[in-house]
């Protein structure tokens, strides 16, 4: 779809804040710049213009909250009929003329010249490499840039030093950075000072582009905008100028006559305040572009001395905006004039045929007309009192061309708008036109915070804020941009989600949905009881069933398994350790025949004493597994012979007793968090076929880590690994519960004993309650010295973690916790003791974020008791401690990429936590406070992940990972960056199905680490991919292969031919695949060159994990007195993602961890007695449902990127919900002036709960 629109034509004018800046965009003349300045307005520090908002003072129906205009502003008795002359606003042909020449200038091509010198005014593409005394840093290199000589873009005497030389040359341009400029990095986080320092930049001159303009004639007119704007020759588009300058001249006109002929007996300081705050944001933001601070800018951009002295000089433009702004509402009081039924009527059948449009032609000539329709709807004051302090996008300037596969998304946005403004009137309608101004740019488009337009950085750095476009929602979702940029073409912009269809429509494969031919079902026979002895196993009447297939007890199945420790039967033998635990199971024709055949097994029991708690269990009197020393042990799980201790982790740093000697104070507390169930739409379920004779085991299912659960298969079977195969389903939900083998060694052996026949096994939700994993309880008691001043001097944390009746994953979930246990603050005396002991329950493992949760949640606790000892805010406190880069962490790393702060402040701003106190009661009578919690993660580490990427026949991708995907958007971003890479269009880039038996090793689909490290195996792959399709692109070409580039933008070009190239995109048509070897590549990326592993007697190394992933989150609740129940009613967020790079991916994640906290926080426990689980059915365990949901929530990615990330990225899949439910219970404690020592929180809790300073109790 072509536009003809540009700047000066846009639809609604630039805005009253925009015609002001570009009246002083510019360098201040001298005399003005001159002038001591000396204004009413005070000075830029008198105003808070950094938190602005264009809703600020604003009420409900877009008017000046408290302020009646009429008061202030007397129209004009005629003002609804005002006469302008038309000879004062015609067009005259020169203007006319100048359109059009700006057009020609938009459709202009370009060729690359190479035979002569640069010269002023020439665009020149370069490449460019900047140093500072030898130090390359973060931003100051670029490849492929088109830069302006004499355009100011680039630092004084950057450009000048280019003219002169030649296409081809490389030479050293000298520049010294203007003080103000802001700080960098190198490659390794490290700061590099830029403001004031000389810098060198190595610049390679690749060509000069000339533009050519196209001939102005009817034919060209008729091609480029005939059927979609009905503009067929040269007097057609000359007379299409004239219109649309004359009504942009009349509107200006109209509102000049009603500013010369209305009074106004004051402008409210309200009004003044808005309109500088405004002017201020803008240009601070526009600072941060350029890499200044805001004095900065105005004195080396804008020719000002000072911001204050600015303000001076644009006092007058600022009080006649401030006048605008109080006509528009003072017509708008008078008239009450909204959209009319006839217009919404209209604009809804337009939408229905917009719905169904066909080509990209019909679809341009009804969004043309749609816009009309709100242009039109916009006639109404009030409406356009919304528009004008919104239309800060000028969406006409840009040329957009719509693909046929975007026409649904974009009809879709068009829905959204109309949807708006049939049912929020007036002033959210026009907030929603000025959203569709930046949607309708594509999905990518970014606009920043405050609606101040331009959206994406210049390739600058600084402090940036971006709002993203979602639909409804378009605010809930911030990027704090840190140190990265907007610029990139795929990544970090909002993606739809690939497979996304195939699961909203029914037709993705889970792991219940696989039917082999001849398959069987299998059920399993459980104990009944928590321990106990088995005497005897009578499986005779179940085996002689009709239909029956196979029985199997522990005597077939005499290898034990397990991922740290090899300590679990696959069915019981001997004794029973659990409720639940397998006795025997059966594989028959039927689920029911199975079923009954189950019921069907007698087994003889012998009870014994129940180990039900930690208490029982740390008396070691009666012990779970009796010799430790018989099971096959890693060397990273660590028990203790004649005890229930089944791991543990010690760390230590400096001298706790000491730092307890320095302390002014000491503050003790213990906390405990209950056990949760994983509570997955889909239970586990595993579908396997085993061929006795051959050994070769083939297993269907939904496997978070394929590659380990191939290995302890072949292990426990005792057959090679390359006779496993796991073909891997879609994964209806895991958070840490299908991260190591369940049904899947009893579907085997049922398969074996069966003759071969495949077998499912798919368990209840009884089952899976009572007898699959769960999140261990935990105790964790912290004793921590602090000094007056809010100092942390020591602390020491002692954790027992309640494993159930086998150690399973615990071991990691012991080691990932007990590196989070202090928190990411400055402590520099800590020590953590962990214990890992067995009781007679289900088996606890991995669950969203190994612990840390539930760590997170006692230091966060902590911390606020702290604070309260000490009188100190709670937010001050913890910002007092933090980590910062270059500070010394737990382990004794050096710290860097840390952007906790920044997601403290951010948190705490998204809640408005400076404008709250503690506690306070609303007007329903409820008690409300506010709570805040951060956290710090590390990933597993050191790990392997390799990716295959195939290019196929027609020029597709396939990207062949084992990076499973379970609702995280491994499957989009990894093609995203492929993309990026590339140049290449996403829609022609997929995944493939993992299996073993094709696509390559990774580790396992945990500790938010995929997206790192597959990412950065793609990256490696993909550089292969461009080395290879260069070399076959030198064949066609008929050159050497070191005479093809492959440019950043995707093209296979030649370097002495620039005009022979090949898009990535069009490869598969370009013949250069014909005949030739298969163009695939592998990437590879592990961690265990830098790994520094940390010793087992202390845990100290430098580096004990590639990425530490951080964030914060702070809530608001409502507790009703009356009945306990708690209501999270606000909850702001700030997670240091790296980079963003599916920002809609991201902010699911975190509201889906939001809900999930709020859960913890609340509502789960599975609950024990004697060893037997009491509510194990969703009816009794209760979990948040849509009536919980309705939590306001403001989300902020922080951006600061890591070195070694792909594009700069980070872990978000787990951090989400590491500090959501320490947050609520802060906030509850403040809410009710007790101190809850346990989650979950429950009414009863509330209703019982003692004063402040006494452990809660019931």
């Amino acid at each position: 779809m072509k536009r003809i629109f540009t700047k000066a034509l846009c639809l609604v004018c630039a805005g009253a804040l925009v015609l002001s800046l570009a009246a002083c965009g510019g360098k201040a003349d001298s005399a003005a710049s001159s002038t001591a300045s000396s204004s009413a307005l005070g000075s830029a520090s008198d105003y808070d213009y950094q938190n602005f908002n264009y809703s600020d003072g604003l009420d409900e129906k877009g008017y000046w909250e408290g302020i009646r205009a009429l008061d202030y502003v007397t129209l004009p008795e005629d003002f609804a009929s005002v006469a302008i002359k038309r000879s004062d606003i015609e067009p005259t042909s020169e203007e006319v003329e100048e359109q059009i020449s700006d057009l020609l200038s938009q459709y202009s091509s370009t060729e690359h010249i190479t035979d002569r010198a640069a010269a002023d005014g020439d665009t020149v593409n370069i490449n460019y490499v900047g140093s500072v005394n030898n130090v390359e840093f973060t931003g100051g290199s670029a490849e492929n840039y088109d830069l302006m000589l004499g355009s100011g873009t680039f630092i004084d005497g950057f450009e000048d030093q280019i003219i002169g030389h030649k296409p081809g040359e490389t030479f050293d341009v000298n520049v010294t950075f203007p003080d103000g400029y802001s700080d960098s990095t190198d490659a390794s986080g490290n700061a590099v000072k830029l403001s004031g320092q000389k810098a060198v930049f190595t610049v390679t001159l690749n060509y000069i582009s000339e533009s050519v303009l196209p001939e102005l004639t009817d034919s060209w007119v008729a091609d480029t905008f005939g059927p979609p704007n009905n503009i067929y020759t040269v007097e057609a588009l000359r007379a299409y100028y004239q219109e649309q300058l004359y009504t942009s001249n009349l509107n200006t006109a109209v509102m000049d006559d009603l500013l010369e002929n209305s009074t106004f007996k004051s402008i409210p300081q309200q009004v003044m305040d808005y309109q500088v705050n405004q002017c201020l944001n803008y240009y601070s933001t526009l600072a941060g572009y350029y890499g200044y601070d805001l004095d900065g800018l105005v004195q080396n951009l804008l020719g000002y001395e000072s911001t204050d002295d600015m303000l001076a000089h644009l006092e007058s433009s600022l009080e006649d905006y401030s006048k605008e702004a109080l006509l528009y509402q003072a017509v708008a009081e008078s008239l009450d004039i909204a959209p009319t039924q006839e217009q919404l009527d209209a604009m809804e059948v337009l939408l229905k045929k917009m719905d169904q449009a066909e080509d990209d032609a019909s679809f341009a000539e009804m969004d043309i007309a749609f816009h009309g329709m709100i242009v039109d709807a916009a006639d109404s004051p009030s409406l356009k009192r919304a528009w004008d302090n919104l239309r800060l996008v000028e969406w006409t300037s840009v040329s957009v061309a719509v693909t046929q596969e975007s026409l649904p998304e974009l009809a879709e946005q068009h829905w959204q708008i109309f949807r708006t403004l049939r049912s929020h009137a007036e002033q959210e309608a026009g907030a929603y036109v000025f959203a569709y101004q930046t949607l309708w740019r594509g999905t990518e488009t970014l606009c920043d915070r405050d609606g101040t337009g331009g959206g994406r950085s210049a390739g600058k750095r600084g402090e940036e804020t971006f709002m993203m476009q979602e639909g409804r929602d378009w605010d809930r979702l911030v990027i704090n941009r840190k140190d990265t940029t907007g610029e990139e073409r795929v990544i970090g912009h909002t993606q739809i989600r690939k497979g996304g269809i195939a699961k909203v429509t029914g037709t993705a494969q889970y792991g219940s949905d696989v039917d082999l031919p001849g398959q069987l079902y299998a059920a399993v026979a459980r104990s009944p009881y928590p321990h106990a002895r088995i005497l005897q196993i009578n499986t005779q009447e179940a085996a002689a069933l009709s239909g029956v297939r196979a029985v199997i007890t522990g005597a077939d199945c005499p290898t034990l398994f397990g991922s740290f420790i090899a300590d679990q039967p696959i069915v019981a033998r001997e004794k029973v350790r659990y409720q639940g635990e397998p006795v025997a199971a059966v594989a028959a024709d039927t689920q029911e025949i199975a079923r009954e055949a189950a019921r069907l097994i007698q087994v003889e029991y012998e009870q014994l004493p129940v180990v039900n708690d930690l208490e029982t269990s740390m008396k070691n009197e009666v012990l779970v597994h009796e010799d430790w020393s018989q099971y096959d042990c890693s060397s990273a799980c660590f028990p203790v012979q004649g005890t229930n201790i089944g791991d543990q982790y010690h760390l230590k740093k400096g001298d706790v007793e000491a730092g307890f000697a320095q302390a002014d104070e000491i503050v003790e507390s213990d906390f405990t968090c209950g056990m949760l169930q994983h509570t997955t739409i889909e239970t586990h379920t595993a579908t396997a076929q085993a061929d006795p004779i051959s050994g070769e085991i083939h297993i269907w299912v939904p496997a978070q880590s394929p590659f380990s659960n191939r290995g302890l298969i072949a292990k426990t079977f005792h057959v090679p690994m390359e006779k496993v195969r796991l073909t891997v389903t879609e994964i209806g939900g895991g958070f840490g519960g299908k991260y190591e083998a369940k049904c899947e060694p009893i579907a085997v052996a049922l398969s074996l004993k069966a003759k071969g026949r495949p077998v499912k096994l798919t368990y209840g939700r009884d089952e899976e309650f009572a007898a699959t994993v769960c999140r261990s309880p935990v105790h964790i008691h912290m004793k921590t010295g602090v000094k007056r001043d809010g100092t942390l001097t020591a602390q020491k944390v002692d954790i027992q973690w309640d494993a159930g009746a086998y150690v399973t994953t615990n071991p990691r979930v012991d080691y990932n916790a007990g590196f989070a246990a202090n928190g990411p603050y400055k402590i520099p005396n800590a020590q953590v003791d962990a214990y890992v002991y067995m009781t007679n329950k289900t088996l606890g493992t991995a669950y969203r974020g190994f612990g840390v949760t539930e760590v997170a949640t006692a230091h966060e606790r902590q911390m606020d008791r702290i604070a309260e000892k000490l009188g100190i805010d709670p937010l001050e406190l913890r910002l007092k401690n933090v980590l910062q880069n270059g500070d010394v962490g737990i382990t004794g790393e050096i710290m860097q990429t840390m952007a906790v702060k920044e997601c403290l402040e951010t948190a705490a701003a998204n809640i408005g936590w400076k404008d709250l106190p503690d506690r306070w009661t609303d007007e329903e009578g409820n008690l409300c406070g506010k709570g805040i919690a951060c956290f710090n993660k590390l990933t597993g580490t050191p790990s392997t992940t390799s990716v295959l990427v195939k290019m196929n026949e027609n020029g597709s991708l396939y990207i062949m990972s084992a990076s499973t995907e379970m609702g995280q958007g491994v499957t989009t971003t990894l093609p995203q960056i492929a993309a990026e890479t590339l140049g290449m269009a996403l829609e022609k880039i997929s995944m493939a199905p993992v299996d073993t038996a094709i696509t390559p090793y990774d580790k396992t689909t945990t500790s938010s680490r995929s997206t790192f490290h597959s990412g950065n195996a793609v990256l490696e792959a993909c550089e292969d991919i461009k080395k290879q399709l260069c070399r076959l692109a030198a064949i066609k070409f008929g050159v050497a292969p070191e005479d093809v580039t492959y440019t950043a933008d995707g093209y296979i070009q030649g370097r002495s031919r620039p005009e022979q190239r090949i898009h990535i995109n069009d490869v598969g048509t370009s013949g250069i695949l014909h005949e030739q070897p298969p163009v695939v590549a592998v990437g590879r990326y592990g961690t265990s060159d830098i790994f520094d592993p940390p010793p087992v007697d202390g845990r100290q190394s430098k580096r004990p994990t590639v990425m530490w992933m951080h964030g914060a989150q702070a809530a608001v609740v409502a507790v009703n007195p009356k009945t306990g129940r708690v209501h999270v009613k606000k909850v702001g967020a700030a997670h240091d993602v790296g980079k963003a790079i599916n920002p809609t991916g991201c902010l699911q994640q975190i509201e889906g961890s939001i809900i999930m906290g709020l859960g913890h926080a609340l509502m789960e426990e599975m609950i024990y007695e004697d060893g037997k689980l009491r509510n194990g059915n969703m009816v009794d365990y209760k979990v948040p449902t849509f009536m919980d949901s309705d939590v306001e929530m403001k989300i902020t990615l922080v951006e600061q990127a890591h070195p070694e990330g792909p594009y700069g990225v980070k872990g978000i899949g787990e951090p989400g919900l590491a500090p959501t439910a320490a947050a609520i219970v802060n906030a509850v404690c403040h809410a009710c002036d007790a101190d809850f020592t346990s989650i979950p929180i429950k009414p009863e809790h509330v209703l019982f709960r003692k004063e402040r300073g006494h452990a809660s109790e019931v």
